[in-house]
Parts: C-alpha cells; structure tokens; sequence
C-alpha cells in the first residue's frame, strides 16, 4: 500500500532478541523436544556405517563396492546401496526476496524475514550446525551465503544489506518476480532441515517451486514453510480511507486512487485463502512441516518490535525445527 499511508519509521537491522533471550528460548525447546540416537546431533544421511538406508542409483565418485549387482541387473542401470552414518546438520534458508515483500512500509515482510533468518542461523551455531541462506525471486544473482562459524556471520550482514539496497531502487518495484530454484538445489544436502520465509503469495505457474519442494523433502529432508502474514496491518491501511497503488510486480495501477469496500476485503481475504490451499496441495510431503498458524503482523506498527519477540517465541515452528526425531 502506497501514497497517503506510508509510515515513516524503519526497522532495525538487528533482531529484536537479545542473544540470551534467543538462548533461553533454545534451550526450552529443546528440553521439549524429542530426540533420537546418540545425542542431541544424530543427523540421518547416506554414509558407511552398517545401517541400511535404501537403494539409489549410481553417481560416478561412488565406491563401487556399494553397489548391488543382482538390483543393477534387474534394473539394467547400476545401483549402489546407501546406509545411515552421523553428521551435522545443514539449516538451509530460503529467502523470498519479491517486490512484495518489502510491504507493508515501515513493517516489511522482507526485514522480518531478515531478522527470523539471523535467528535461526544463531540457533543452528548454538546446535553446532551449519547454516546457508538462498536468496530467492531476487531482481539480482545472489549466491548462497554458507555460515559455519560465528565469523561467515558477516556475510550474512553484507548480503542482507545488499538485498535492502537493491530493494530500495525504484526500478525493482515493477519487475515480474522470477523463480530460478537452481541454486536452492545446489544448496541441499544430504542431512539438511530446509526452511522458507515468505508470504507464500507468490505464483507458481509451472510447478517449479512445487517441484523444489518436492525435491528438498526427500533424502530424510525436511521442508518447512515460516509463512509472514502482514494481512491484518495492510486491510488496517486499506480500510482507513482513499489509498493509491503504485506498481508492484508487472502491474501499474497508475494515478488512481482507491476506496476498498468490505466486500471486496473480504474477497482479497478469500482469494488468498484458496491460493494457500492450492500451494499446500502442491507442497504435500512426508517431509513437509507448514503451521496452520502463520506469524500474523498486528493491526498498527505501534510497538511492532515487541509484538516480533512476542510473535517468535510462540512461532509453532520452532520445535519441529529443533527436534531431532
């Protein structure tokens, strides 16, 4: 929402969580969640160990004394057995980046996903995990950025504030989001937990971020979606009086000012309604982990950096994330 309703105020960089606070809360999870094996960092993958996994088919760099004759025979391509071994988990980030993310003005999607992401990747250090964020829809190519320690954490700094840059540009506004799942793909790993921050109101025509998802929760992966509802707070602007709509990705709404009705709220709410439904049928998996409960942004941005700490200690996320079962 543009024009007569723009809020003035900008939200910090850093997350509204003090590093004891963000522990405490890791701990009490963690305390409540389950876990399986030899401690807390049993992490499913294919290894050498003795545990029998399933059957794949063979990539050259394999040893060949894993494969299985008499199944490449009866399939007539080699197959290898693969087996459980014990690694650290990788916590990959998936970062929605489109135009509409930097809305609502003054409490942007786009900076709370920046700050969920500094989170978990001091929850995954603080579990001696391994941590990569992926920008995705990003008007710009952006790397996958790798933390393994707390030093690659400034990296993390430089890419946000590159992405907050670009997205300040008046020229990104406009431009079409574009899915290109290529480097989400080359991030996955074998024991990884793969997490999406975004509105989940993006389109996906052809079913290739479907096809990603599909692809993240197989290999004992898991997919789990963080979805940022600023809907309460944007029908709050809305329905306040005449607003104007700027151009917003591929579509310019021109000088004209608008009034919106109840009904047609009620119809935008309906239509968001049955376009998550459709991504949580595209999305299904054994591996899929989605709340019914989003985090659903206030009404006002008055103390918006306080509803956040409230928001993310009750995020129904984090104890799957922190389960190890």
């Amino acid at each position: 929402v543009r024009g007569e309703f723009v809020m003035r105020q900008t939200l910090p960089m850093k997350p509204p969580v003090s590093p004891y606070d963000l522990n405490r809360l890791r701990l009490r999870f963690r305390a409540r969640s389950p876990s399986e094996g030899l401690g807390a960092h049993r992490h499913r993958r294919m290894g050498q160990s003795l545990e029998f996994r399933d059957f794949r088919d063979y990539v050259p760099g394999d040893d060949v004394r894993a494969i299985d004759w008499s199944a490449s025979l009866r399939s007539r391509d080699r197959i290898v057995k693969s087996f459980e071994a014990e690694e650290r988990r990788t916590l990959i980030i998936l970062l929605d980046c489109r135009p509409a993310m930097r809305l609502p003005e003054g409490a942007d999607k786009l900076r709370v996903a920046f700050w969920i992401a500094q989170l978990l990747v001091d929850i995954a250090l603080a579990e001696r995990d391994h941590a990569v964020i992926v920008p995705l829809f990003s008007a710009v190519d952006h790397k996958p950025v790798k933390v393994r320690g707390g030093r690659d954490k400034r990296q993390v700094s430089s890419l946000f504030e590159t992405l907050l840059n670009r997205a300040n540009d008046a020229d990104t506004w406009d431009a079409v989001p574009r899915f290109d799942g290529r480097a989400a793909v080359r991030a996955l790993q074998p024991a990884a937990a793969v997490v999406l921050l975004s509105d989940m109101l993006f389109d996906d025509p052809d079913g290739r971020f479907a096809g990603l998802v599909r692809r993240a929760q197989k290999s004992y992966r898991s997919f789990h979606v963080f979805e940022l509802n600023s809907w309460p707070m944007e029908r709050s602007l809305m329905a306040g009086g005449p607003f104007r709509l700027a151009a917003l990705e591929g579509k310019d709404f021109g000088e004209t000012h608008f009034e919106a009705a109840d009904q047609a709220l009620r119809e935008a709410e309906q239509a968001m309604e049955r376009h998550l439904l459709q991504l949580r049928h595209a999305f299904a998996g054994p591996g899929l982990v989605w709340p019914h409960h989003a985090v659903l942004w206030p009404d006002t941005a008055d103390g918006f950096q306080d509803w956040f700490q409230a928001a993310f200690r009750k995020a129904a996320l984090l104890p799957s994330l922190l389960s190890r079962g």
